[in-house]
């Protein structure tokens, strides 16, 4: 049976990943022992053995406009994470035990929050989750943004004492659209009021605030995934 060596193997590794490579092994003394390059050979030793290669012929543009708006969204969402950080550890406790709450938030909002226009990537705000889990989600109603400063809604707590119980939360986070401030975040007990205002105030005067709401558990092991209720003025 033909048998394949590791040097040939790791060539012809290095060929197919690259087919615009020209490749070759030599034994003469033209090169010597170089590991430099001569206009379009490098010359190099890989196992035990001296290797000429080609330069590729052409590089792919790794900057056009698609590529500007992937690495842009990339840059806006990990800035709002950083705002959102201590609410998306608390929000992602559900996730795989190999993956971190940062890799949780990027992996959902890069699909579902972010719009790219050219090289111009935007946040959607009404699409952000700041929660990811089990529980059920919040059911939102009769929600007022009219007056500054706060944001009022009433809230189905759907206590079934199955996945949600008295003791657990309902965790209402406020997010500026205008600046990089910290995100504000209240939690309230499900057995009190299911009428709920949420003060804004403390954000810079007329900042746009996209409130958001999920459930947590008592023993902070679960929570629901993330709903949008909308936007304030503070």
């Amino acid at each position: 049976m033909k048998t394949t060596t590791p040097l040939k193997s790791k060539a012809k590794s290095l060929i197919n990943s690259n087919p615009l490579i020209l490749f070759a092994i030599y034994k003469n003394s033209t090169f010597g022992t170089m590991r430099k390059s001569i206009g379009d050979d490098v010359a190099y030793r890989m196992g035990g053995q001296n290797i000429v290669r080609k330069k590729p012929v052409s590089v792919h543009d790794a900057n056009t406009v698609k590529q500007q708006g992937r690495r842009n969204a990339l840059s806006v969402l990990v800035d709002k994470y950083k705002m959102l950080q201590i609410v998306a550890k608390k929000g992602f406790v559900s996730r795989d035990a190999k993956h971190s709450a940062y890799n949780a938030f990027m992996a959902v909002n890069l699909k579902e929050a972010v719009s790219i226009v050219g090289s111009q990537a935007l946040i959607l705000y009404d699409k952000i989750n700041v929660s990811k889990g089990v529980l059920p989600q919040p059911s939102i109603s009769q929600i007022d943004t009219s007056v500054n400063g706060e944001v009022t809604f009433n809230y189905d707590n759907h206590i079934d004492n199955v996945l949600l119980f008295d003791t657990d939360s309902i965790q209402i986070v406020g997010v500026s659209k205008d600046d990089d401030v910290l995100a504000l975040n209240t939690g309230v007990q499900l057995d009190q009021s299911n009428n709920m205002s949420f003060d804004i105030s403390s954000f810079d005067v007329g900042s746009e605030i996209a409130v958001y709401a999920f459930f947590q558990s008592s023993d902070l092991n679960k929570t629901s995934d993330s709903v949008y209720i909308g936007s304030g003025i503070a």
